[in-house]
């Protein structure tokens, strides 16, 4: 039986005994108001009223229990339902922080790795070291840096050999030779 028929069976049960008790309650106060009749409105007060009123009161009874007992599990399904979502806000939220982190050291890592390769060569062409591999994908600013770089290292290398050829022919005896200065921008 669902719990809306047993509680409509219990106050169809209320009423049915508040009607009986009614009925004889209302034949004592008949019976009272006539002076030689008294004797018999008290022994039909307590042979039928009395009774009738205690089972009206307890099927009352058992219906404030019955609701007492749906009032308290339905509390105890709230509270269930309460640290449920406690348990899968916190999970979640736990979850967020830690694929915010992992995202986080990704970009940071895509950002850092290129602008430490684009330092350490330019720290390397300054110190005079021009065999730097200076190669990328990389389409962003940093990736462009590189590919700068890595033009600059070529330039700066064909300077380099283009004064190592005007020294070795300045050393063979032809001091009018020139570099060609076309060749760099």
């Amino acid at each position: 039986m669902s719990m809306a028929a047993a509680g409509n069976a219990i106050r169809k049960q209320i009423d049915e005994k508040r009607a009986i008790a009614k009925d004889i309650n209302d034949q004592i106060v008949a019976l009272g108001t006539n002076d030689d009749t008294t004797t018999k409105a008290l022994k039909l007060l307590n042979a039928s009223a009395t009774p009738a009123t205690l089972a009206w009161q307890d099927a009352i009874r058992t219906f404030a229990n019955r609701q007492k007992d749906q009032a308290a599990k339905a509390y105890q399904a709230a509270l269930s339902s309460m640290q449920s979502s406690q348990i899968l806000l916190i999970t979640g939220a736990l979850l967020t922080l830690a694929l915010s982190g992992l995202l986080a050291f990704a970009i940071t890592r895509s950002l850092t790795t290129p602008l430490r390769l684009a330092t350490r060569t330019a720290e390397a062409i300054a110190n005079g070291r021009m065999d730097n591999a200076v190669r990328t994908e990389a389409r962003d600013e940093t990736g462009r840096l590189l590919h700068a770089m890595g033009r600059m290292q070529q330039q700066l290398q064909a300077v380099l050999a283009a004064q190592a050829e005007m020294a070795q022919r300045h050393d063979a005896g032809q001091i009018s030779y020139r570099m060609d200065e076309s060749a760099f921008p």
